[in-house]
């Protein structure tokens, strides 16, 4: 019955760049930043000024869902590009990403096209370039799925999950800690004595 639930994971949502945008203003091209909105999760990229193939290179992390039994992402990623202006932002173009049936593979790198809001930039081909990697299961979900499973144990004070590896009778775990701002940190370690030690640090999600 564990097994069936839903599933979320914790990803890297790369924003990279923009090509051939519309010049708004009349003495200077666009001012574009781009807002994300991922059911209740919302980002903002900086504001890259004059630019009509700005370069943002910004990394959040976002949370995804899955739908059970298959596992497979689930859920739309709503994306609008603005131009800011002094007295009001002017709302440019959209895209989304629809995340249905999607593998993480087919996410990495996406080039999508934009929509204009106003038809007068119909006839261009402008594009927004970002991609998601690093996926890891969620605190909630992982301890949800395993939790009827053998020598496996987890703290919500600590945010963590452990794995015992086999033949070790218990002394040796797989630890997947869930830290501040995001940040999941693998390692591999080791009771015994009353004590608890680190033994190698496999991945970071920052």
């Amino acid at each position: 019955m564990l097994l069936k639930m839903s599933t979320e994971f914790i990803t890297r949502l790369h924003v990279l760049s923009a090509s051939n945008l519309p010049k708004t203003d009349r003495f200077s091209a666009i001012d574009a930043y781009i807002t994300i909105t991922l059911g209740a999760q919302k980002f903002r990229t900086r504001t890259v000024d004059d630019s009509s193939d700005p370069t943002f290179n910004e990394t959040f992390l976002a949370t995804l869902p899955s739908a059970a039994p298959h596992g497979f992402l689930t859920g739309t990623i709503q994306i609008s590009l603005f131009d800011q202006n002094v007295f009001s932002d002017e709302h440019v173009a959209t895209c989304s990403v629809e995340l249905d049936g999607k593998s993480p593979q087919d996410l990495r790198c996406m080039s999508i096209p934009l929509t204009f809001v106003k038809s007068k930039y119909s006839g261009l081909q402008a594009h927004l370039a970002i991609g998601l990697d690093g996926f890891v299961q969620s605190f909630q979900s992982l301890k949800h799925m395993f939790g009827g499973t053998p020598g496996f144990f987890f703290s919500d004070v600590k945010r963590a999950c452990y794995f015992p590896f086999p033949h070790t009778q218990n002394m040796a775990y797989l630890a997947v800690e869930y830290e501040e701002q995001g940040k999941v940190d693998i390692k591999v370690r080791r009771t015994g004595n009353g004590r608890e030690s680190a033994l190698v640090q496999e991945l970071t999600l920052n």
